[in-house]
């Protein structure tokens, strides 16, 4: 792991610049999510991603995000554009919903296509036609979408409609529930967490 770390630094040096003012480099040992949030505090977004190395572990983003505060940017294997041109947005009417559309706007409003979607009677064509309305007038290029939960789980619907419209990136709020009963009964934030092919931008 040390090694593993030395090697990283260097490549963060070489890309970023090893004398930059602008870069901070922190590093440790311990259990991941714990040290993730350790080193948070003035930080905008976690960006990790969806490898399954066997020299380490990554930290869980959904318990970095509910800990810290700080959205969390989950890259999947699939992920070809860094831009993010086709976004989805996942909307039903909780504080984590509205936090991850507002912590996502910098990449919302220069996306070329964002569509918030719902799913099921968990929201009104109404609710999203507002959102959509709201992220337009931030300079976002947003279209509402009411979907059936055809899949039988919210998170399946998700991931189908994305599918569908060949998005890059989903937005959604985390533990929209209670997050032990997410653990315990499992939800949308479980399920979402099994899925590493597309890249997740999450909040709470």
């Amino acid at each position: 792991m040390e090694r593993m770390l030395v090697t990283s630094r260097n490549i963060v040096d070489k890309v970023l610049g090893a004398e930059s003012e602008q870069v901070h480099w922190c590093s440790g040992i311990g259990e991941p999510t714990a040290a993730m949030k350790a080193h948070l505090l003035t930080a905008d977004l976690l960006i990790t991603d969806s490898s399954d190395e066997d020299e380490s572990v990554l930290p869980n983003p959904a318990h970095v995000a509910l800990g810290s505060g700080v959205p969390v940017l989950r890259l999947g294997r699939s992920v070809a554009n860094a831009r993010f041109p086709r976004i989805l947005v996942a909307w039903k009417d909780t504080a984590q919903a509205r936090r991850a559309a507002h912590d996502a706007l910098p990449l919302l409003v220069r996306a070329e296509s964002v569509s918030v979607v719902g799913v099921g009677d968990e929201v009104s064509s109404e609710r999203l036609d507002a959102v959509a309305t709201h992220l337009r007038s931030h300079g976002a290029k947003a279209q509402y979408l009411h979907v059936s939960n055809t899949a039988g789980d919210a998170c399946s619907s998700l991931l189908d409609q994305a599918g569908r419209e060949g998005s890059d990136l989903i937005v959604t709020g985390v533990f929209g529930r209670n997050s032990l009963a997410e653990r315990v009964f499992g939800g949308v934030t479980t399920e979402m967490l099994k899925s590493n092919e597309i890249c997740w931008f999450i909040a709470h």
